[in-house]
């Protein structure tokens, strides 16, 4: 078994289309001594565009344009970069690899070449789930955390990185790359590309923070629509009510839930003489959801049937209220799936009537 991390430079990207312009690798064996390592120079036959976005920084390549145009185009050096690759033996590894992979299966299509066929490993996904940080970090502040020393945007460098960070990681826990990969703390999925097809890889433990991550999005865009409602309204508290002098606050699970719903419910807090606001370090009143868990919140802990009582409303009669059903007359009677009126039934084909 052999581990092979390999890294991709583009001389552009544009509409998602990767011109490579080099393809880097390192080869180690199963304790990371490294074997091989080699950055391959491709010319791209495409315009250099590598302005940065997003407030990043102009990328700065390890070579000359004029090198790179020296250097052969990608269907040459094509049949190397697929041995590397597709060798029976080894894991594939790259630092946010994804994107490299697309670049490949762009490649073999702009020059009507065989698809790639191997599975792959992304070791940032190893990072983020021994690590527990959930965003996404650049190579260079990896290595830096690591005291990895190397050279940016030189694929090659950027390989041996790559592999040093992952190295560390299993010296740090005391595992193998492999007990890593399939370890409870991570499950690592591979992912996978042929016929020009790519399944993306993943770990168990990636999907539930993208889910958490996700919920806790929400909830912010949700607070701060709470705070914007209130100070839209200019909502104020009544004089005296059950809630007078009274800051509530609902749980998370209720305040993802129906937002007209929740306007109401903030109204009629206000109306009790009450105000709300969006977290708990700052409420006197606490409304726990039936699907929560008990939280460990200063504030006093109502139920959402004790918060109906100083309300005067459950959740769900608000929600009756503003969602009425529609009334449907005593005339209509159910035919199949639908509702008829009679003088519609009056007219509807009577199957059971004898043909003359």
């Amino acid at each position: 078994m052999r581990y092979l991390v390999f890294d991709i430079e583009c001389a552009n990207c544009f509409r998602g289309n990767g011109k490579i312009c080099s393809f880097g690798f390192v080869i180690s064996d199963e304790n990371f001594a490294v074997q091989a390592k080699d950055d391959i120079i491709i010319n791209p036959q495409a315009n250099f565009y590598l302005n940065g976005r997003h407030g990043e920084k102009e990328v700065k390549l390890a070579y000359t344009e004029e090198q790179f145009y020296a250097a052969a185009p990608f269907p040459d050096h094509y049949a190397r970069i697929k041995e590397l690759l597709e060798y029976p033996d080894q894991i594939v590894i790259g630092h946010a690899i994804a994107n490299d992979v697309n670049y490949l299966n762009s490649e073999t299509k702009r020059y009507s070449l065989q698809s790639f066929e191997f599975e792959y490993m992304d070791s940032h996904l190893l990072y983020a789930d021994y690590s527990s940080d959930a965003h996404p970090r650049a190579l260079d502040k990896i290595a830096e955390e690591f005291g990895i020393e190397f050279l940016p945007h030189r694929s090659d460098e950027d390989s041996y990185a790559t592999l040093m960070y992952v190295k560390a990681i299993c010296d740090r826990y005391g595992v193998t790359l492999r007990e890593a990969i399939d370890s409870d703390h991570a499950a690592i999925h591979f992912g996978s590309i042929k016929n020009h097809v790519i399944t993306q890889c993943y770990s168990d433990k990636d999907e539930e923070r993208k889910l958490r991550m996700a919920r806790a999005d929400k909830l912010k865009g949700r607070q701060r629509e709470f705070v914007s409602y209130i100070a839209r309204t200019g909502l104020q508290p009544a004089d005296d009510g059950a809630l007078r002098g009274k800051a509530v606050c609902f749980d998370p699970v209720i305040q993802l839930k129906d937002i007209a719903v929740l306007r109401r419910a903030i109204n009629l807090i206000y109306e009790a003489g009450g105000s709300f606001v969006p977290t708990a370090d700052s409420c006197d009143i606490y409304v726990l959801s039936a699907e929560s868990e008990q939280t460990d919140v200063e504030a006093r802990i109502v139920t959402e049937s004790e918060f109906a009582t100083l309300i005067g409303r459950t959740f769900a009669q608000i929600k009756r209220d503003l969602y009425p059903r529609p009334h449907r007359h005593k005339s209509y009677r159910k035919k199949g799936r639908g509702y008829h009126s009679s003088e519609q039934s009056r007219r509807l084909p009577n199957n059971n009537k004898k043909q003359s």
